[in-house]
């Protein structure tokens, strides 16, 4: 079966986080190794408050062609030479700086002031906190795409600005996939159960479009056989993916390494800051090991040859949407470290390291997997299997276009009352 599929991103989105544009390039690349077309789509809004609608030549090279800038040595050292790099200076002195890996942006075509004439079988909006527009999508069916709830339980815990805000544009969108799409889309479980939790079910009687969850979706540069042999061999060196941010366990992180440092040889990281820079600053002071690489920015050859170089992916992270580095970690034979949590417990593979809530013990346990000898090859072979295999063999969203369409305007037909986002009333934690 066929399908035309429009991908709804914002303009931007591949200078935006790391996840979600690997996340959307992969999905579509699996959907198009179907037999699927798929056009990324962005809007824009005019001066004059005219929507105007653009399709985006988004390849390979778009997403990352250069390298950010990067430095090795010990903490101290990487921390005096990355610091001005990774945050800003003059009014907003502490505030993460935006690294960019490269990027090339796409050509861009113009489609009009409308859909239409596109006549796409299905309309996947992409995230929800960049919904704009009042009325339902033309296509055939229209499915709204959910990342993580992550920002809804957050706003009322950080004390900055932007969760708050980030949270509302969640809640917005939210609303308008319960009235207007025929499904919600989920990328883990974890995501589906906390959708229906913190949406759903704070809407008693209300009637909300199937929600699905897609199988985990390897990154768009694994999909192709390994032209590489997996390493047997590898130095006790860990990577740190993205762990510039509190609510991935910045602060267990020099306690755990620092258990580790008289049989450490390295900690590599990768990922740009999203914490204060004094939190970053904190990080370099307390961690007490001898040598550290940090890459700002990284591009997907370089993200493959650091996990194939490392023993052991450390990720204390309790709030995930999908955990996509430990999928790329496994992928390359790289073991990973993880807490016995929703969804990362469900993508950890054999030699798994499960984090303990005693820092002790979990140091204990990553010691032991550290001297531990492991088939790595083998890791990588049951990962392409779960990660790989499954999506190549199965079109994730044949079920989502093959079932009757309209749903949402059936149920938008049903309900009584004012019909509108402005009246609307949706519920969400934030």
């Amino acid at each position: 079966m066929s399908a035309k599929v429009a991908l709804i991103v914002e303009h931007d989105f591949l200078e935006r986080h790391w996840g979600v544009r690997v996340y959307l390039y992969s999905l579509a690349k699996v959907l198009r190794r179907h037999g699927w077309r798929v056009d990324f789509v962005c809007s824009h809004m005019s001066s004059g408050g005219d929507l105007r609608w653009y399709r985006l030549n988004v390849r390979d090279d778009s997403l990352f062609s250069a390298s950010a800038p990067a430095a090795a040595g010990t903490p101290a050292e990487v921390w005096n030479a990355l610091r001005d790099a990774a945050f800003k200076e003059g009014a907003r002195a502490g505030a993460p700086a935006i690294v960019s890996p490269g990027l090339r942006r796409p050509a861009v075509m113009p489609l009009g002031s409308h859909l239409e004439f596109e006549q796409y079988d299905l309309a996947i909006i992409t995230n929800p906190w960049m919904v704009r527009w009042r009325e339902r999508l033309p296509a055939r069916r229209v499915a709204g795409l959910v990342f993580d709830l992550i920002p809804n339980v957050f706003g009322v815990v950080l004390d900055e600005g932007k969760p708050f805000a980030f949270a509302h544009q969640h809640e917005v969108g939210f609303r308008y996939y319960e009235e207007f799409c025929d499904v919600v889309l989920t990328i883990s479980k974890a995501t589906s159960d906390a959708y229906l939790d913190l949406v759903r079910r704070r809407r008693p009687g209300a009637v909300g479009p199937d929600v699905v969850t897609l199988p985990p979706i390897a990154p768009y540069d694994a999909l192709e056989e390994p032209s590489r042999p997996c390493p047997p061999a590898r130095a006790a060196r860990i990577a740190l993916a993205g762990c510039f941010d509190l609510r991935k366990g910045l602060r267990e992180l020099p306690g755990l390494l620092n258990g580790l440092s008289d049989v450490l040889e390295e900690v590599v990281i990768y990922g740009g800051a999203r914490c204060r820079k004094a939190d970053a600053e904190a990080f370099f002071k307390d961690l007490a090991v001898e040598r550290v690489v940090w890459h700002l920015g990284a591009t997907s050859a370089q993200v493959k040859d650091i996990y194939s170089r490392s023993t052991l992916l450390l990720f204390p992270s309790r709030f995930e949407g999908l955990g996509l580095p430990l999928l790329e970690a496994q992928l390359e034979g790289c073991r990973v470290a993880t807490y016995p949590v929703s969804p990362m417990r469900e993508l950890a593979l054999r030699g798994s390291v499960m984090l303990a809530d005693e820092p002790a013990e979990s140091v204990t346990r990553l010691r032991t997997a550290l001297r531990r000898r492991f088939d790595h090859a083998a890791l990588r072979g049951e990962a392409r299997a779960a990660f790989v295999d499954l999506v190549l063999l199965a079109n994730p969203l044949e079920r989502v276009l093959s079932e009757v369409s309209g749903i949402a305007s059936q149920r938008h037909d049903t309900l009584a009352g004012p019909q509108t986002l402005e009246h609307r009333a949706l519920s969400v934690a934030s």
